[in-house]
């Protein structure tokens, strides 16, 4: 199925199932707006309904948990992608803040922090949901891959075959755990690309567990710790 039909028919689902995950769709002057936690709470099967139409088909979200060095169990968001650089796309927000899917200048699938109310004008379909709600945590989770697939093309890697990423929820109000995310999270991209490249990618990049795993070489770029400092090798 084509990327932007595959996006439009999760969406499509998520209006669908709109009552039952908590969410609620109307139907706008330019596009469909769902509340995904404003006025309704969302929840997680909404979450991952967005998230897996951002990759427009192109991959699997699921639900685990990830063990902190304190012992504490927490959920996590798991996601494995076959065209990482297209959610990454989908990933980076126009000058309005929206993100997601487009046909054209429509948003297919658009994601949007900020009430349905600031977008009337904006054409196409909206999901709206506070930064501080679940749906927005999870998709703040899911992000990580796309985070790792910038940092690749910053660098100039371009063949990018595969992604996983696996990544804490964060909380959903300011505590202690609120930088535990992205320092527990992990991600393995496969890639073609020249060596210094990647090494760059991989230092420029915050998440201590991010690998990358070159496939002409079958060599594997990732960081250690190493007398305090974290190196790629």
């Amino acid at each position: 199925m084509e990327y932007t039909a595959a996006a439009k028919m999760q969406f499509d689902k998520l209006v669908q199932e709109a009552d039952p995950w908590h969410c609620a769709a109307a139907q706008g002057e330019h596009g469909v707006r769902v509340d995904g936690g404003w006025a309704c709470p969302g929840g997680w099967m909404a979450a991952k309904c967005v998230l897996e139409g951002l990759m427009g088909g192109r991959g699997q979200v699921s639900y685990a948990h990830r063990k902190l060095p304190d012992g504490r169990q927490v959920p996590a968001v798991e996601v494995f992608c076959d065209d990482p650089a297209a959610l990454a796309a989908a990933f980076r927000p126009d000058k309005r803040g929206i993100y997601g899917v487009r046909e054209g200048e429509d948003y297919v699938l658009g994601v949007s922090s900020a009430p349905a109310e600031e977008f009337a004008q904006v054409r196409g379909n909206l999901v709206c949901a506070p930064a501080d709600s679940l749906l927005a945590c999870v998709l703040a989770a899911g992000s990580l891959l796309a985070r790792g697939v910038d940092a690749l093309e910053q660098a100039g890697v371009e063949d990018i075959q595969w992604g996983w990423s696996s990544c804490p929820i964060p909380p959903m109000a300011c505590s202690a755990d609120a930088g535990l995310t992205q320092s527990e999270g992990a991600v393995s991209i496969w890639v073609r690309g020249e060596g210094e490249a990647i090494r760059r990618a991989v230092g420029a990049n915050p998440v201590d567990g991010f690998c990358v795993h070159e496939l002409k070489t079958a060599y594997t770029y990732r960081k250690a710790e190493k007398e305090g400092k974290s190196e790629t090798f």
